[in-house]
């Protein structure tokens, strides 16, 4: 279950204590009216003013007044105490919800594959520099029209020897055999494929693919889902037992590709970070997705991601802003909400990805989280990913922090 903060219930009632000011006014008033009627019923041939008289005339109205504060002071404990008990009950499930969606999962490899990048070790960096990449221009050989697009050149292969070849691709990374060497092989290993037009698969090539992943990784947890995505990871943080060590691989392969468009492949290798807090091969840490259903909700969402990654807007140091297509939204999306990350803005890294690798359809989300994660190789700084579901158009919003290793956690 998503955490939301919202549906936490207000904080209790409460009245008004006793003013010691309005009560003091009764006391005077009643000091009045004893000594009216004291004097009034005091019998006359009695000059002598003895003590009954000046039990009458202030003992008797201070104790009536200390009466009715005593009860007019149970009437207001009588709503007190439990109001208290419920606002402490209500401050330890905020504490609790608050840990709960400041959980985190380690981002332990990265690997990429898109069709226009040579270097993928600089591939951040030729993402936030304005003229280090561009979507390669394609000629249309009929109509002569000019396209902008990515496609891996492997045209020549069928879709089911495409996927074959870029899961091969990813899996031959050495950022990704590295972290899958170096995971502890008591935990267990999920897979996750995601295949764009899963559809166009049969049945026997599905199942081929599984046996390809189980040749290689010898795990039975291998499922084949388009579907899956950050909501995913939201889940998993809320049931850290579902998944031990997950492997996600995205492929976003097209049978046509259209203009500004662009084919992308991403592995992503995550574990629960509160098992491995002393991990110092990690890459990042992956903070809880905030959704936000339309425009309207997307600053309210940023800033609970931000309270999820424990940061601040002035700590961001880039905006990776995926799935919105080449029309350049970015500044139009940024000035509707009320968050400025100054420091982001300032050095110029806020990225439009979808400008300089066409949309990436299901993954990407995930090459966001992987470009993200790689630039902290370099700007060791909080950073943060801002993706449009294809689905339903609604916003992710989501932190990732640099892994600080176990020598730095002693210094």
């Amino acid at each position: 279950m998503p955490v939301d903060l919202s549906r936490i219930p207000e904080p209790a009632t409460r009245n008004r204590p006793p003013s010691l000011k309005r009560w003091s006014m009764v006391l005077l008033i009643f000091l009045v009216l004893g000594g009216f009627l004291t004097s009034s019923l005091w019998p006359a041939q009695k000059v002598v003013r003895e003590a009954l008289f000046w039990h009458c005339f202030i003992t008797a109205p201070l104790v009536i007044w200390a009466v009715f504060l005593g009860i007019r002071w149970l009437i207001y404990l009588a709503v007190e105490w439990p109001a208290s008990g419920w606002d402490h009950e209500r401050k330890q499930d905020i504490a609790n919800e608050i840990r709960r969606g400041q959980r985190s999962l380690l981002l332990l490899g990265v690997g990429v594959q898109l069709p226009h990048v040579v270097e993928s070790t600089t591939l951040s960096q030729q993402f936030l520099v304005p003229q280090g990449l561009a979507l390669p221009a394609v000629v249309d050989k009929n109509t002569q029209a000019v396209s902008f697009l990515a496609r891996f050149n492997d045209e020549g292969l069928i879709f089911f020897e495409r996927v074959i070849e870029r899961m091969n691709k990813l899996f031959s990374e050495s950022a990704i055999q590295n972290s899958l060497q170096q995971r502890n092989v008591n935990r267990t290993l999920t897979i996750v494929v995601q295949i764009a037009y899963e559809n166009i698969l049969s049945k026997e090539e599905l199942a081929y693919i599984q046996s390809f992943i189980l040749h290689l990784f010898s795990t039975s947890r291998i499922h084949i889902s388009s579907q899956f995505g950050l909501k995913d990871i939201d889940h998993w943080l809320d049931a850290p037992d579902s998944f031990a060590d997950l492997l996600l691989v995205s492929v976003n392969l097209q049978p046509e590709l259209s203009d500004g468009e662009g084919e992308a492949a991403v592995a992503l290798l995550f574990q629960v970070a509160e098992d491995v807090s002393d991990n110092d091969s990690a890459v990042a840490y992956i903070h809880r997705p905030e959704i936000a259903r339309d425009a309207a909700e997307i600053s309210t969402s940023v800033s609970q991601a931000l309270q999820w990654g424990k940061t601040q807007a002035e700590d961001i140091a880039s905006v990776w802003l995926a799935g919105m297509g080449v029309e350049s939204k970015v500044q139009s999306l940024l000035a509707s909400s009320t968050l400025k990350f100054p420091r982001a803005e300032g050095d110029k890294h806020l990225v439009d990805i979808d400008m300089k690798s066409g949309h990436t359809g299901v993954t990407s989300p995930w090459l966001a989280v992987a470009l993200a994660a790689k630039n902290m190789d370099i700007v060791p700084n909080p950073q943060l990913v801002m993706s449009i579901s294809d689905k339903n158009a609604s916003f992710y919003c989501l932190v990732i922090h640099p892994q600080v290793s176990a020598s730095q956690k002693k210094l």
